[in-house]
């Protein structure tokens, strides 16, 4: 089956009758409230349960049946490592001074919004200590692994919205949300479906952001809307949205995770002394394209010193190793090139998880690691 434009007329009823439900706090007992139809759960929640699945399995239904958005707060607990973080983005929006970054969303005003694109790989070859503490977060492989299961794929984006800044226009996120309306047309109802399990959208508030910032306006339930990836060009979703919008305010630490086919927008910052600055997560199952291209090679090499020093010391976790594994490799044995690299001794190829995971554990030192890292990816060329 597939959508038609005749079926689109009736968009904005669905998403004013799908809207108007509310949040039931007992559906979500591991949080700590509901706040506008944002479920609000507490870091140390995490690290509390003795079967992490039981919260994931929560908030799994928070993103797909539920409100399709939730916040941690204190998900980065430690305030150096972001502020440490946070200098690191201003060093590479000052490097790149020059280029226009650019909004998918808003205005490509600089002043107004100031962008690092891909700051994932950018900051892990700057200051891959700093790097392998920020992601090394088990929060985020929790969340990250209860949407999209193991070996996920994690790219981010920096917005930092200077007082002035205008808000964006409401839309849903990569991969259909990043197309033009008519083209979505030709891909059948099922796919439009499938598409928001594919990926996972997240922000960490580099900062305080009270409501006068401009913190994200979210739509609440919009997610479940079947047509909406089309529907949301529509000039009545669109004031739909202004009128309905909710914002919540977030401290410091505090991490957003949204259903990808949410409605939202980044608000207005309406202050006079607040940069706003949000570290963009956009994580990929790892049966996804990402957006960005990220160079897991480079990332790997720049990393692995501090990644020896940390393996075997008490204070780097079992759960930290697994989160910093998941997120700097691909875990991913495909496509290769089978003639090179046949599965032996197994149903599939190795992967550069398992790569680095052996020589982590094996204490190779770099020069041997960088060869055999070579020598897998060589096997996967055609």
């Amino acid at each position: 089956m597939f959508f038609n434009q005749n079926e689109l007329h009736s968009t904005p009823d669905n998403l004013r009758t799908t809207c108007s439900k509310s949040v039931d706090s007992s559906s979500y007992p591991l949080s700590s409230g509901v706040h506008k139809n944002v479920v609000i759960y507490e870091s140390k929640t995490f690290y509390e349960q003795s079967d992490i699945t039981i919260l994931q399995t929560e908030i799994a239904k928070v993103l797909q049946s539920g409100p399709g958005v939730f916040l941690i707060k204190n998900a980065w607990s430690d305030t150096k490592l972001l502020s440490d973080m946070t200098n690191i983005f201003w060093q590479i929006i000052e490097q790149e001074s020059d280029n226009n970054q650019g909004d998918h969303f808003g205005s490509n005003t600089q002043q107004a919004n100031a962008r690092v694109w891909n700051s994932f790989q950018k900051c892990a070859m700057l200051e891959p200590e700093l790097f392998v503490h920020y992601f090394s977060n088990p929060v985020l492989m929790w969340v990250s692994q209860a949407w999209l299961g193991p070996h996920y794929q994690v790219t981010a984006q920096v917005n930092i919205v200077l007082p002035g800044g205008q808000s964006q226009t409401p839309h849903r996120d990569y991969h259909m949300g990043f197309q033009d309306s008519t083209a979505l047309l030709d891909f059948p109802t099922h796919t439009h479906n499938l598409t928001p399990f594919l990926t996972l959208q997240g922000a960490v508030a580099h900062s305080d952001m009270p409501l006068e910032s401009g913190p994200t306006k979210l739509l609440p339930f919009s997610h479940q809307v079947a047509e909406g990836y089309i529907g949301f060009h529509q000039q009545a979703c669109k004031d739909y949205f202004t009128e309905h919008a909710v914002q919540i305010p977030l401290e410091r630490g505090d991490a957003l995770f949204f259903n990808p086919a949410l409605y939202h927008a980044a608000g207005s910052n309406l202050s006079s002394n607040i940069n706003r600055c949000a570290n963009l997560l956009q994580i990929s199952s790892v049966y996804a394209k990402p957006m960005e291209f990220i160079n897991h090679k480079e990332i790997c090499l720049a990393a692995y010193p501090t990644l020896q020093s940390f393996w075997k010391r008490p204070f780097f976790t079992p759960a930290q190793r697994l989160a910093i594994l998941t997120a700097i490799t691909d875990g991913y044995p495909f496509p290769t090139n089978l003639d090179l690299d046949p599965p032996v001794n197994s149903i599939s190829p190795p992967t550069g998880y398992q790569l680095l995971a052996q020589a982590l554990e094996e204490n190779w030192d770099k020069e041997e690691f960088h060869q055999q890292l070579l020598v897998l990816m060589a096997k996967k060329r055609s």
